[in-house]
């Protein structure tokens, strides 16, 4: 009997095309007292909600919460852990910042735009336009986001009577921001730049990154949740913040901050694709950027002089000069040698100047871990109970009861 091959995966922008002229109207039209597409907004700094929780409390409880690290769909986690827990879990979902639901009406791939084409996210979004741009410390609770198609892998449609609802956080996190790792001490472990090779290069920038999470978990907690799911929060292709210091702020945040910290019972951290490494990602658009300037260089040298100092490599690609390479920093695993002979590669001007050799500040990519990896090992219970035992100088007196 002859077998024939899996028909291919549906285009993006069918799907949605799908999904706003044919399920969204029908969620609209006969599911509107039992799943209302409604948002509402917030904002981290404005205290008028306080009646409804007092986040300025101090906690109590001396226990941090469950971490758990899943590979798995987080719309999936979400119906998994509500559940288990016999109670509503939200979904904590990166947005884009100026556009309800992104670009999810194209093939755009991304949390947020994934999440719009199988369910009413856009609609409920839409409801709250006036709020955008969205805020640094803003965000939009959707509570009654209709699931009607299975992950994106396929966007399988789900029968009427399977289809449910979820509540849904957005949050804005910080894109494409400045990055080096021109720190060594900062890969040590307990050093600042929490364990990793990449770290944010200005302050004001990992503010906002830190800003735009606690944002997301006061909403949650005023809408009354004790649990959490958070997907692929300003990680992957899209917003590219620096991995392992992301994990150790949403560390430094459940575990320290005194708005935050006692009052999560669980918290899932749910990866799609577990082999997704936003370092390899950091690195490789280095290498690009790196490329371009460069061969930018050897054409302006080419117009006044027949020995430019830059060589071409066969292929017709401009390999840069070592000096040309400290314009940027970082190593590529697919980017361009340096003239030394080390084997070192440059990145490009998200990542600023390393000029040390290949260790804490530019790990080979062999070395690299996964975002799954690096959230497993930050949030390991022995992890946990070495970072609570250990004086941290961050955390004065001052953080802990202000």
């Amino acid at each position: 009997m002859d077998q024939h091959p899996p028909p291919p995966p549906p285009r993006p922008n069918d799907i949605a095309s799908q999904t706003k002229r044919k399920y969204l109207p029908i969620i609209n039209e006969e599911y509107c007292h039992l799943w209302p597409q409604q948002s509402t907004t917030y904002r981290a700094r404005d205290h008028s909600h306080d009646h409804l929780y007092d986040s300025r409390r101090i906690s109590t409880n001396p226990h941090p919460p469950q971490f758990i690290i899943e590979a798995r769909d987080p719309v999936t986690s979400v119906t998994y852990h509500r559940h288990m827990l016999q109670q509503h879990v939200p979904y904590l979902c990166g947005a884009h910042p100026k556009r309800p639901g992104g670009d999810w009406e194209t093939g755009v791939p991304g949390s947020e735009e994934e999440l719009c084409r199988r369910s009413s996210l856009s609609a409920s979004l839409a409801s709250a336009i006036r709020f955008y741009p969205l805020p640094g410390d803003g965000a939009i609770y959707s509570p009654n986001v209709v699931v009607f198609r299975g992950p994106a892998d396929h966007y399988v449609l789900l029968p009427r009577n399977e289809w449910f609802s979820v509540p849904v956080v957005s949050v804005a996190p910080v894109r494409l921001p400045k990055l080096n790792t021109n720190d060594p001490a900062a890969a040590a472990p307990g050093g600042p730049g929490c364990g990793g090779p990449i770290r944010y290069s200005f302050a004001e920038e990992r503010t906002q990154s830190r800003l735009a999470m606690k944002a997301a978990l006061k909403a949650v907690l005023h809408q009354g949740f004790t649990s959490v799911v958070i997907g692929d929060f300003g990680l992957g292709r899209g917003a590219r913040n620096p991995p392992r210091v992301m994990a150790d702020m949403w560390r430094e945040l459940f575990l320290y901050d005194p708005e935050i910290r006692g009052h999560f019972c669980r918290v899932v951290f749910a990866f799609t694709d577990t082999s997704m490494c936003t370092e390899d990602l950091i690195y490789e658009a280095a290498a690009r950027a790196a490329h371009k300037e460069a061969s930018k260089g050897a054409r302006r040298k080419s117009a006044h002089s027949h020995t430019a100092g830059s060589s071409s490599s066969s292929n017709g690609y401009v390999v840069p000069s070592r000096a040309a390479a400290q314009q940027y920093a970082g190593y590529a695993p697919y980017g361009y040698p340096d003239d030394s002979g080390s084997g070192a590669y440059y990145g490009h001007s998200q990542v600023d100047m390393y000029s040390g050799p290949p260790g804490p500040g530019g790990l080979p990519r062999q070395q690299r871990l996964t975002d799954y990896e690096i959230f497993r090992m930050t949030f390991q219970q022995t992890e946990i109970e070495r970072v609570q035992s250990t004086r941290d100088p961050r955390y004065g007196l001052e953080m802990l009861t202000s």
